[in-house]
């Protein structure tokens, strides 16, 4: 049924489409605004947002810039969580040499670090000019979990819509490290049920990662 807007232009019911969510998101960003000189920090997170965008090796759409983050978007069935582990390894390996290299330059310190939320489930599509914009609860969702209360703010974070059941350990030599599980409630939200990877801890060098696509 078209329902009249109050512009007169019908409202047609929307294709529902599914897809993942990525967002990789700088961390310290906020104290890292207020205690730097604004033109310093302008070319340094515009030169980190741009790393993030040039890391992008799964071929996810950039739909927005949000200040601190980056939303991707690719439509279609679930990318593989061993996919989305390599893909923020390869982002934390990118974002941590151009850190490395501004820090050079700017002689100063940089407290700043990257995390990714990794999501999936039902949007829609609309445009505005010619940009596309995704909405739905599960783009909310992903938005909500960047408000976690991981103690890490180096991680990735994969929620159950994209991992099975049953969690398989990642393996580092001998020794086996597994991601931690939680849920927690935001709001009026059902419960958001979650794993995920610390990479804050020193000297942790994951060779291999073994995850089963729900």
């Amino acid at each position: 049924m078209k329902i009249s807007s109050e512009h007169n232009n019908p409202i047609v019911p929307s294709n529902i489409e599914r897809g993942t969510i990525l967002i990789p998101d700088i961390s310290g960003f906020s104290e890292f605004v207020r205690n730097t000189e604004i033109h310093i920090g302008q070319y340094v997170i515009a030169s980190l947002l741009r790393t993030l965008v040039q890391s992008n090796k799964l071929n996810m759409e950039p739909i927005e810039i949000e200040g601190d983050a980056i939303l991707f978007y690719k439509k279609g069935v679930k990318i593989p969580p061993q996919a989305i582990l390599n893909h923020y390894q390869n982002i934390l390996k990118n974002f941590n040499r151009e850190l490395s290299r501004l820090e050079k330059d700017l002689e100063m310190s940089l407290n700043l670090s990257v995390k990714m939320i990794a999501h999936y489930g039902k949007v829609t599509r609309y445009k505005i000019g010619k940009f596309y914009r995704i909405y739905g609860q599960s783009l909310l969702e992903a938005h909500q979990l960047l408000k976690n209360g991981i103690p890490s703010s180096t991680y990735c974070l994969i929620t159950d819509t994209l991992t099975s059941k049953k969690k398989t350990p990642i393996t580092e030599g001998t020794a086996r490290y597994r991601g931690t599980t939680k849920c927690e409630l935001y709001g009026s939200f059902v419960s958001l049920c979650y794993t995920y990877y610390d990479f804050e801890r020193p000297n942790l060098q994951i060779e291999s990662i073994s995850l089963s696509e729900a």
